[in-house]
This record gives structure tokens, C-alpha cells and sequence, in this order.
């Protein structure tokens, strides 16, 4: 381009590549012929969109003839670079239906704007879900009358799918948090129907961790261990602090403990107490079974026999058989026998 020519370009001078190639393209074919016979108007857009980082384009004259910047190259996927200088439809036929009324407002003279508007769009070889904010406006010429459109557009794909996973992930932990709360109402309550048996049955039930911390235990539990050892364990209370002053016992029942914590299920028989207490042996019997939690951290221990009063204040519990059912603790002697 030289002389006349060249300063009749100058508005195509710069814009990147999409400038670059403006310069050098066979205008002959497209309907908004030579760039030299551009009005002013159209020149004016076009070195505007050219120096903008922002996706734009303009459609000018009744065939509506394409030009359009760097940034919005990226938005016409591989319809760049055969869309420059094209017409619109020939370049956006597949979403037509769907702003065919919005272009023929802004040819009206009215601009129009859409948020998130989507559309299904072929740019890559394959139809895909995208979405757009966007706004057309007219573009007059030097009479007033309008002559194309002007846009300023932006792909707000990626917004809208983050939105409506967001969305979708909200909704899924509301369900999810809806469920727990009902399963945890469930379990409560039978955990409550649970608690209220246990803490009414007569069986000793004590539960304790692998530090022997003790997890839980019912009223029958606490007053056999207090009848036996003489003293009254609580719940978070550590079952081997309750025997430090009880070496002897602390071996003996630990030797359980720790076996029934290893996972193995079995029942033991043997003497526990102290006879030191009165002075006095009572040979009672009753059964204890040691198990373990199938997540292996609590010990259970479930004595199986209503241990009387009279018989456990005074004297040493003995372990005996296992039965079919709860057994009932055997006096053999009272206070006078011995």
C-alpha cells in the first residue's frame, strides 16, 4: 500500500493478528467489498474493536458483513479465519433462531442485552452448551440512518457451569445433610431405647476403650464393681486408675481385658474381690462374657447374673459356668458357714 492508499488504511493499522490479516485479505468476495470504499463510520468501529483486548465484532450493511478483533477469534473457534468479512448467518446459522431478534431490534435502531444467554454453538466440530452476556447495539452511518451492529460480547460458559455444579453440590448436601439428620434422629432414638434397657436390666454392662477409659456402664455395672473392689466407677473414669492401689486385681482382670481387646471373644471363669473387705467368703457364681467392638476399639463386658446384695457386699464373686441364659448368682454359704 502506498501514497493515497495507505493513509486510506491507516484505521486497520495495528489489532494483532486479526489486523494483520485484514490487511492482506482478498476483500473481493465478501459483501462489504474493499476496505478503500468503507464509509467513515465503519472505519471508525473498526479501529476501535482492533485496539480492544475486549471481544467484539461489528455487522455492517444489509448482508451484514463480519469483522471482529483478536479476542473474539478465540470465540469463533475454527469458523476463524474463513468468518472474516463473511455474513453473519453464514456464520452463526446454528444459533440464528435464537438472536436473529435481537440483531433485528438493534437494525431498528433499538439496542438490545442478554445475560447468560445460552446457546448451542458448532465452533469446533461438535455442538456444545455455551453461554453468553452480550449487548447490540446500532451503528449509524454519516446520514443517521443505521447501517450494521455493533457488539461487546463475553463467554460466560465456564461462570454458568461452575455456577450450576455449585448449585447441584448445594442441593446434594442439603439432601445428604437431610438424610444424616434423620438417620442421626433414628440412631438416637434407638440408641435411647438401647440406653434405657441396659440401664434397667439387672446384667452388668461395662464398655471401655483401649486406654481402658470407661465408655460406658450401667447402674448395675457401677454397683457390683463398687461391691467388689469398693469403689464406684464413672463414666470417662481410666479402669485402671479405679485398681492402682489393687496390683494383684489390676493383673488378673487386665490379663483379660487386654485379650478381649485383641479381638478375641470368649468367657472366663474366675475369682474376683477382695476378701479382705470383711473378712468373709461367699462363693457365688455368676458368668462374664469379654468381647470386643467390631471396630476394635471398645471392650465389652457383660456379666450374666443378678449379683444380690447381701451376698456381694460381703464376699468374693467367683465366676462360674456359661449357661443358655442369664444365671442367676448361687449362694453356697452364708457369713456362718466360713
Amino acid at each position: 500500500m502506498n501514497g493515497t492508499a495507505d493513509r486510506s488504511l491507516q484505521f486497520m493499522a495495528g489489532g494483532g493478528k486479526v489486523g494483520a490479516l485484514m490487511r492482506s485479505h482478498d476483500w473481493s468476495g465478501s459483501p462489504l467489498g474493499p476496505p478503500a470504499t468503507w464509509p467513515q463510520s465503519l472505519r471508525s468501529v473498526v479501529g476501535l474493536l482492533l485496539e480492544s483486548r475486549f471481544p467484539m465484532f461489528v455487522a455492517w450493511g444489509k448482508d451484514l458483513g463480519f469483522l471482529y478483533n483478536d479476542a473474539y477469534a478465540e470465540i469463533l473457534g475454527a469458523k476463524h479465519p474463513r468468518a472474516l468479512g463473511s455474513r453473519f448467518y453464514d456464520i452463526w446459522s446454528e444459533i440464528w433462531p435464537d438472536i436473529s431478534p435481537l440483531i433485528a431490534s438493534a437494525m431498528a435502531g433499538e439496542a438490545t442485552y442478554r445475560e447468560d444467554l445460552p446457546l448451542v454453538m458448532n465452533r469446533r466440530g461438535f455442538d456444545e452448551e455455551t453461554w453468553f452476556t452480550f449487548s447490540y447495539s446500532p451503528v449509524r452511518d454519516e446520514d443517521g440512518a443505521v447501517a450494521g451492529m455493533f457488539c461487546a460480547v463475553a463467554e460466560t460458559t465456564q461462570k454458568v457451569v461452575a455456577e450450576k455444579a455449585f448449585r447441584n453440590s448445594e442441593e446434594a448436601l442439603r439432601n445428604l445433610n437431610a438424610t444424616l439428620e434423620l438417620r442421626v434422629a433414628d440412631a438416637l432414638a434407638e440408641r435411647k431405647v438401647l440406653a434405657d434397657i441396659v440401664e434397667e436390666t439387672d446384667i452388668i454392662v461395662i464398655v471401655a476403650d483401649h486406654a481402658y477409659r470407661l465408655l460406658g456402664i450401667n447402674k448395675a455395672g457401677q454397683d457390683a464393681f463398687a461391691k467388689v473392689y469398693g469403689g464406684r466407677p464413672e463414666i470417662g473414669d481410666d479402669l485402671r486408675s479405679l485398681l492402682s492401689d489393687r496390683p494383684h486385681h489390676l493383673a488378673q482382670i487386665k490379663t483379660y481385658w487386654d485379650r478381649a481387646l485383641a479381638g478375641e471373644r470368649f468367657t472366663a471363669t474366675d475369682e474376683f474381690g477382695e476378701y479382705e473387705i470383711t473378712g468373709r467368703v461367699v462363693d457365688d457364681q455368676v458368668t462374664v462374657v469379654w468381647s470386643v467392638a467390631e471396630d476394635g476399639k471398645m471392650l465389652e463386658i457383660t456379666m450374666k447374673g443378678k449379683l444380690e446384695s447381701a451376698t456381694l457386699i460381703t464376699g468374693t464373686a467367683k465366676l462360674g459356668d456359661v449357661g443358655e441364659g442369664p444365671l442367676s448368682a448361687r449362694r453356697t454359704g452364708d457369713a456362718g458357714d466360713h
